[in-house]
């Protein structure tokens, strides 16, 4: 167990050989990197080299043809937490600053957003093979390197699709919302309903934040009422059922349809609307660290929290909570202190189970 804020960092630039960059020696830093689900995950480190005999001039990091790796090192074992190409640099010759913006892998993707050939799906295919299908053409102009292997969602994409060559994927990325991916130092989680099959994290919100986390409870994001249907709209044979079937006076009506052809009669499609109303009741509620961070002392690696993880939050304080979550994003801090790149700052934010939603802050 290594924990967290008890650590050091060593930054390097690299060649895609994994040589050092010449005049790239990074010395007085400070810097983020971080963890995000189904998006690149990016990393920044800003270089003053007014500590320094050099200036920015000194340092050619260069776009998309060099990689910014960044190692960790605690209780003794070094382990690399974060690895990408830069995607931008950005020198202030005036203060003699060096930021460097960089990527996971999966930005690479971000460079080809049209379909190379014609391609049609029937709406029963499960929407982790979409965007398997989508990635494997983005592939074919931009290499990263990432294994993609798909596991079925089980949520099919409910209707007919068909992209003719040139046309752009992204609009149909964005509807595959039962897909969760990661990339970590290199490897893709998912794509799949989940990113992991570890067991949930637990944390305590009394005891495991330095000052506690800010719960953000938001009406408009709530779902009053579940609709399970067994086949899309305007399909023969649909039935569907509602849970609860009617709202009490002055709820209003926030409705959510669910599609699952696997359900046959409608007491099983009414079951498992009532089972949705049960089990994400608490979908308006986000945890979000902001300017927080964990405790230094807490039970948990680096290596425990990945995007997409489920996460399970008590508390019995002035917000009583007992609800599992999922872990969106992680964003870790760091800066230089005497001999030491020192973690200074590890915030994770923690959204509904079954999609993500706009907050007012992130960590």
């Amino acid at each position: 167990m290594t924990g967290i804020r008890n650590a050091c960092y060593d930054v390097r630039l690299l060649d895609f050989a994994g040589n050092a960059v010449d005049g790239c020696e990074l010395g007085d830093i400070s810097g983020r990197w971080t963890r995000t689900l189904s998006r690149p995950s990016t990393a920044d480190v800003l270089w003053d080299l007014n500590q320094t005999d050099g200036d920015c001039c000194d340092c050619a990091a260069r776009e998309w043809q060099h990689t910014l790796k960044i190692d960790r090192t605690a209780a003794g074992a070094t382990e690399t937490v974060w690895s990408g190409p830069v995607d931008q640099t950005v020198s202030d010759t005036n203060l003699n600053l060096l930021d460097i913006n960089a990527v996971d892998r999966s930005g690479l993707w971000q460079g080809q957003p049209y379909a190379t050939r014609d391609i049609t799906w029937a709406a029963d295919t499960d929407q982790a093979y979409v965007w398997a299908d989508i990635i494997s053409m983005t592939e074919e102009c931009a290499r990263s390197g990432l294994a993609v292997t798909p596991t079925a969602t089980g949520i099919p994409i409910g209707v007919d699709v068909t992209l003719s060559e040139g046309r752009e994927l992204a609009p149909v990325l964005s509807q595959l919302s039962a897909v969760n991916w990661t990339v970590i130092n290199g490897t893709l989680y998912g794509p799949g309903p989940a990113t992991t099959n570890l067991p949930p994290i637990k944390l305590d919100a009394n005891r495991d934040w330095d000052s506690g986390p800010i719960i953000d409870r938001d009406g408009n994001a709530a779902v009053t009422q579940w609709i399970v249907a067994n086949a899309a709209p305007g399909e023969p044979g649909r039935k569907s059922a509602m849970y609860p079937p009617a709202l009490a006076t002055g709820v209003p009506c926030r409705r959510r349809l669910v599609v699952d052809q696997t359900l046959r009669d409608e007491d099983q499609l009414l079951a498992r609307a009532r089972q949705l109303w049960q089990l994400r009741s608490g979908d308006n509620v986000s945890l979000i660290t902001s300017t927080d961070s964990l405790s230094a002392g807490i039970d948990l690696d680096i290596a425990d929290l990945i995007p997409g993880r489920r996460v399970d939050v008590t508390s019995d304080g002035c917000e009583d909570l007992d609800q599992q979550f999922i872990l969106s994003s992680v964003v870790v801090d760091f800066e230089t202190a005497g001999t030491c790149v020192e973690e200074t700052r590890v915030a994770v934010d923690l959204q509904p189970i079954g999609g993500s939603r706009s907050t007012r802050e992130s960590a």
